[in-house]
């Protein structure tokens, strides 16, 4: 009998990662964990030592040089331990050095390209000098959308034969029948309809002009609404927007008017998406969007901006805007708030369009790349 071929899975960002990058992971974790193909066996490789994720500079910077041995040796060593043919990152790093066995990476944008300015210089080097050399050597790269492929290949000489565009879901942790914990959020939200995005307050975001767009609404609405902002600004003062969030509140004397919740568990983040009025998603950038699916999974109406991967994911379930235009963003909010016939048609075009994405299928095209690789002369 064949023996299964053997992959090493880099977990290490489930205690660390707090965006899409983490949902992705535990989605495939979650899966991969109880599998019962005979065909390939998981082995999940994690580091001993917690990663910080916090503001303090030293330690950010002991937290680098730890990542780099982790990936650069503690990783390989652990591969190559567990007689592992291939090794799986979702991180866009791997080991430099990839002797003995065969490396699949997720790139899922190409932001370190287009944003150098919001990473840090030393991060970016890591990356220039790390990451694109060994994603060259790898057997596959890939990639959540056309979108991100597109851009890629523009700032990096890769062979379009590694990238391979397989999509994303909506998180498998979200369920309709968790039980919110947030007393207090859960009555103020009971109050009034309200606009939800989720994700962080980094500056791609673009939710300084969300604010913006929604005191034009608020402005011209007899009724009371709110907007809520879920998640959290980065650690990273060059990432994170936050600051400048809560001068545009202010100015714009939204206190009462705008709920900044910061991260929220599953449960809590099942309730603000089960019954928000919409989910607006101005980002300037989005290698995929799985809030854009997380919206349809919740039957929740999608307002988003016009560019990036946006419309290849969410395609005719959603109305879109100029996301440099506040006034543009504002229509269409106008438009939804009393539109309750576009509500509902965009509902039903949402829950067909999220029929396409799921975990399961994406497990299944990734562990069928891992294989073709490995037959690979």
């Amino acid at each position: 009998m064949q023996k299964p071929l053997k992959i090493a899975v880099d977990i290490r960002d489930l205690r660390k990662a707090f965006s899409g990058t983490k949902t992705y992971l535990n989605a495939l974790y979650t899966i991969w964990k109880d599998n019962k193909c005979s065909q390939y066996e998981f082995v999940f490789l994690d580091s001993s030592t917690s990663a910080y994720s916090g503001p303090d500079k030293w330690k950010k910077i002991l937290e680098h040089l730890r990542f780099f041995y982790w990936k650069q040796f503690l990783l390989p060593h652990l591969v190559k331990k567990n007689n592992c043919s291939v090794l799986f990152c979702t991180d866009y790093f791997l080991p430099l050095i990839q002797k003995g066995f065969k490396t699949v990476v997720v790139f899922h944008d190409a932001f370190f390209f287009e944003y150098p300015q919001h990473y840090n210089r030393i991060w970016l080097q890591l990356f220039k000098r790390l990451a694109i050399p060994a994603a060259k050597k790898a057997a596959a790269i890939i990639v959540p959308s056309h979108y991100s492929k597109k851009r890629l290949l523009t700032f990096i000489h890769f062979n379009k034969q590694q990238l391979h565009v397989i999509y994303e879901a909506p998180s498998i942790m979200l369920s309709e029948k968790s039980k919110p914990i947030n007393q207090p959020l859960i009555k103020q939200l009971q109050k009034c309809p309200y606009f939800l995005h989720v994700g962080t307050l980094n500056k791609n975001k673009n939710l300084v002009r969300l604010i913006e767009a929604f005191a034009i609404v608020e402005k011209q609405t007899d009724a009371p609404i709110l907007l809520l902002l879920v998640g959290k600004g980065s650690s990273d003062s060059s990432l994170s927007d936050e600051a400048a969030i809560r001068f545009a509140i202010e100015k714009n004397k939204l206190q009462d008017k705008i709920i900044l919740t910061g991260f929220l568990n599953d449960a809590d983040l099942a309730h603000v998406y089960s019954n928000a009025l919409s989910f607006v998603f101005p980002s300037f950038n989005e290698g995929f969007g799985i809030p854009v699916l997380e919206a349809f999974k919740f039957n929740i109406p999608l307002i988003a901006a016009n560019n990036s991967s946006l419309p290849e994911i969410a395609g005719d379930a959603a109305i879109y805007f100029d996301p440099y235009d506040e006034k543009q963003i504002a229509y269409q909010m106008t438009t939804i708030l009393n539109s309750p016939d576009l509500r509902e048609e965009l509902i039903e075009k949402g829950k067909q369009r999220l029929s396409e994405f799921s975990w399961p299928k994406i497990a299944y095209q990734i562990t069928e790349l891992f294989i073709q690789i490995e037959n690979r002369l």
